[in-house]
């Protein structure tokens, strides 16, 4: 393990598209009626910390006081949130592509390398635990005192406890993402064969199996938070109690197909339909009756639930050409409150705080108005680097993903 304290530090030169972009801020501002303007060229970053022997930067992830990021250099770095600095850095066997994880605000912190372990560290950069793996692909998810890591070869999950490595469980799954993590329960598809799924709860202390579906050939949508588990298959929509097993209700609502619905103050689903736009859907938590259902662009890329709204992006033909993101923001009471047509080129990633919206779509990340929809400013980098984003209610964090690279923006 090696330490480093240098920042990175770097402001880069103004963009002409850059500066086309300010030009538009300006005028999205007025609109928005923003007293903060970003000045002419668009926004700079508070921070920018590049990894001089890596070439490639990992997803990333925020914790109290650090942003966790793995880089091609083989290494997880825990920066500092004021100033970029490295407050820990140690080296893992392989390059690292995966979004690390952290068990608490303090830590532990993981990581998962391409030379197949997961790594466990402290605050202070020293190892607790590494679990050995054959396989680069992996995905780890925490939750409290759980660390579960998703081996995407094999289709096997396993429970760790987060400080000490001690296994709780076991078992295979069906997909490719690790959801469904509660505080005592974990709720996932079970791959019983190679056509048959079923859902399955374990107590996340010891993997003790609480309660199971019937095993059938459909392989439902899934979404899980600590009050319901809701699946989907074509029209039916059938909500559980995470914790029993429980059915509270079962719905069929008209709509073509599904993908995995989303939980926030109501249940919402997505109806794909391939002659027109796509359609969201609202339902009521309590019994799955439909509350309401709008049209937004003609493919749903993402869902975000806020407590008084739900944002959701979408794509949109671009008149000139291509494909253009665009973001709607329905009331609870589902009145379309504003929809914003974006620079960015897709919707890969939505993220809400208290008063901007971000949307990352691949290369550009473009933050509007909460209120009003209006575009404050749009971030593209000069590499044209792939980007991966986190926000918080007042920064904005971005790793370059193929810069090797991280920066922290003002919200």
């Amino acid at each position: 393990m090696r330490r480093e304290r240098a920042g990175g530090d770097r402001c880069r030169d103004v963009s002409r598209r850059r500066a086309l972009g300010g030009i538009a801020a300006l005028g999205s501002l007025a609109l928005a009626g923003c007293s903060s303007l970003p000045r002419l060229g668009g926004v700079d970053p508070e921070w920018r910390r590049e990894f001089a022997d890596a070439s490639a930067a990992s997803p990333l992830a925020v914790s109290a006081a650090h942003v966790l990021v793995g880089a091609q250099d083989k290494a997880l770095y825990g920066l500092c949130l004021d100033d970029g600095e490295t407050a820990f850095r140690y080296e893992t066997g392989g390059p690292v592509e995966a979004r690390p994880a952290a068990s608490g605000d303090g830590g532990p912190f993981h990581v998962h390398s391409t030379d197949g372990d997961v790594y466990t560290v402290d605050a202070a950069g020293d190892l607790r635990w590494r679990e050995e793996g054959l396989h680069e692909r992996g995905t780890i998810a925490s939750n409290g005192s759980l660390l579960a890591r998703l081996d995407r070869h094999t289709g096997d999950v396993r429970g760790f406890d987060a400080e000490s490595g001690a296994r709780r469980f076991g078992r295979a799954v069906a997909g490719y993402r690790l959801t469904g993590l509660l505080d005592e329960t974990f709720v996932f598809r079970e791959a019983v064969s190679e056509d048959r799924t079923r859902l399955v709860a374990l107590s996340t202390d010891d993997g003790r199996p609480l309660w199971r579906t019937d095993a059938s050939e459909w392989y439902p949508g899934l979404a899980v938070d600590e009050r319901l588990a809701v699946s989907v298959h074509e029209s039916t929509v059938r909500a559980y109690d995470p914790r029993t097993g429980a059915v509270r209700w079962e719905s069929t609502v008209d709509a073509d197909s599904y993908r995995d619905p989303t939980l926030g103050p109501q249940v919402y689903l997505r109806n794909e339909r391939s002659d027109s736009s796509d359609e969201l859907i609202a339902l009521d938590r309590r019994d799955g009756s439909v509350a309401w259902r709008h049209t937004a662009g003609y493919d749903i890329r993402q869902v975000t639930p806020a407590n008084d709204a739900v944002f959701v992006g979408s794509r949109v033909d671009d008149p000139d050409g291509g494909i253009l993101g665009r973001v709607d923001r329905f009331d609870s009471d589902g009145v379309r409150r504003w929809r914003t047509v974006t620079e960015a080129p897709d919707v890969e990633e939505l993220h809400v705080s208290v008063d901007a919206v971000v949307v990352s779509g691949g290369r550009q990340a473009v933050v509007l108005d909460r209120a009003s929809g209006g575009t404050r400013w749009s971030h593209e980098p000069e590499s044209y680097s792939r980007l991966d984003i986190s926000a918080t209610d007042d920064r904005l964090y971005v790793s370059y993903l193929d810069d090797g690279a991280v920066a922290r923006f003002g919200l």
